[in-house]
């Protein structure tokens, strides 16, 4: 008998992850008898239905309508459901901000502290949370379709995946749930909705699962899979530009060293904004031993004001990675392959504590973190948005750190000395960044897409 599957997107970024890779189509080929439904966001309705125009697919939208007052509660309690160090100091984040009282802030920390370690209280929340009817557009969706599973790609989109994977548990429809990126167990607070099975990317996930979200593997199946997006590291050459139309393309000079900086955003790093000013004066003072130049690659997500900076010589801004822009998005190879060449093609990697530290170690290049707040100094920042507890209490980031395959760059000194020492030996803590893929990638064989697909269609054939 066809079955009927609803497939998650509420975040382009995941098209990187399923779409662009060998998931999908190995996916689409296992499940050509069943009917596959796409659940985008509204703006994003025409873009999918233009991905998938030659094939069956159907693409629906969803946007969720308000929530009532008391789930928002429960809601907001579900965010301080765990006791993580990353859930710390996001509460105190939004308070130094201006978005949450004092009152409110230390409310939150005083429930994450003494209930965020009880599976019990996080059990609780999740009964509550089921308790709530979805919405009517919603309830519409799944009365047209009548899915038979739910393929939820991120779980901790509380205003997305959760409120359709809600309605599934309800309905008795089975839920094979991943999440979106190596920080989401741990930093997103509470995840809403247990699937029936768990499909994980590293190792490192899984302990997240067992240790903040309650999760039992003998109840909850957890399968590792890999990260399909980066199948293609494997043997990644092939596809990549020469050298020299890489340079060309992008307006780099061949003869020089290459510094790639991967940006976080001033959401993150508030004095980022100051670091072109130190790179270009960095090498103004050949404090560098060799000629050098730096790609400045802007966060995706979020923006960094270096409008001043462009007049540098030294440094060069890669305008790619735009998917997040509603008016221009490219979650394709290309983007995946354009990434690739510019860590690729560098010498050093430098960041302060982004993904790009992971995507470094999988082409084995040296990197160095930025541990200081630009040309700010230290006293001036106050310590919950200082770059300085990326590395005390962002639980993800401690993890990779651990594995010493980073040097920190505690001040501007530091970094010169530091790009100094890989220039010359760049395989200097190799072994730590083979425990950085081990941690946080394995199994790193080219097959996680393919294997993913599997995974996902033997489980949809059980039903």
């Amino acid at each position: 008998m066809p079955k009927t599957v609803f497939i998650t997107i509420g975040e382009d970024v995941i098209s990187r992850n399923l779409i662009f890779t060998d998931f999908w189509k190995n996916f689409y080929e296992d499940n050509k008898g069943s009917k596959l439904v796409f659940l985008v966001q509204p703006d994003r309705l025409d873009y999918y239905k233009g991905l998938f125009a030659d094939t069956n697919v159907v693409v629906e939208y969803y946007k969720r309508s308000a929530p009532s007052k008391f789930e928002s509660i429960v809601m907001s309690l579900a965010r301080s459901g765990i006791n993580s160090h990353t859930n710390l100091w996001s509460k105190m984040r939004s308070y130094k901000r201006g978005h949450s009282s004092w009152l409110d802030t230390h409310a939150k920390r005083f429930m994450a502290f003494s209930f965020g370690g009880f599976s019990w209280y996080k059990n609780f929340l999740r009964h509550l949370i089921l308790t709530w009817k979805s919405d009517a557009q919603l309830l519409g969706l799944y009365n047209k379709h009548k899915p038979s599973a739910l393929f939820a790609t991120s779980l901790t989109n509380f205003d997305f995946d959760v409120l359709i994977a809600r309605e599934a548990r309800r309905r008795g429809v089975k839920i094979i749930g991943m999440v979106r990126s190596w920080d989401n167990l741990s930093s997103h607070g509470l995840m809403r909705v247990v699937p029936d099975i768990f499909i994980l990317q590293n190792e490192f996930l899984k302990d997240m699962a067992v240790e903040y979200q309650a999760i039992n593997p003998k109840k909850t199946p957890i399968e590792i899979v890999g990260i399909p997006h980066y199948d293609m590291l494997k043997n990644i050459a092939p596809l990549l530009p020469s050298r020299e139309d890489f340079f060309s393309s992008l307006g780099l000079d061949p003869a020089k060293k290459l510094i790639f900086y991967g940006a976080m955003g001033e959401f993150l790093f508030i004095h980022e904004g100051e670091l072109p000013e130190i790179f270009n004066q960095l090498i103004v003072d050949k404090k560098i031993k060799y000629p050098a130049q730096f790609l400045y690659r802007s966060h995706p997500k979020f923006k960094t004001d270096t409008e001043k900076a462009h007049s540098f010589d030294s440094i060069v801004f890669d305008t790619e990675g735009k998917y997040i822009n509603t008016d221009k998005k490219d979650t394709s190879q290309n983007e995946n392959i354009h990434l690739a060449a510019s860590i690729y093609y560098s010498d050093v990697i430098v960041t302060s504590a982004s993904t790009i530290a992971i995507d470094a170690a999988m082409l084995d290049k040296p990197t160095i973190c930025v541990a200081f707040d630009g040309k700010t100094s230290r006293k001036d920042v106050d310590y919950w948005e200082s770059v300085e507890r990326f590395f005390d209490l962002y639980t993800h980031f401690e993890e990779l750190v651990s594995a010493n395959g980073v040097k920190l760059a505690k001040n501007p000194a530091d970094l010169a000395k530091y790009i100094n020492e890989y220039l010359e030996h760049p395989e200097l803590e190799a072994q730590g960044r083979k425990k950085i893929i081990k941690r946080l990638v394995a199994p790193f064989d080219g097959k996680s897409g393919a294997r993913l697909a599997e995974l996902v269609s033997k489980e949809i054939l059980k039903i």
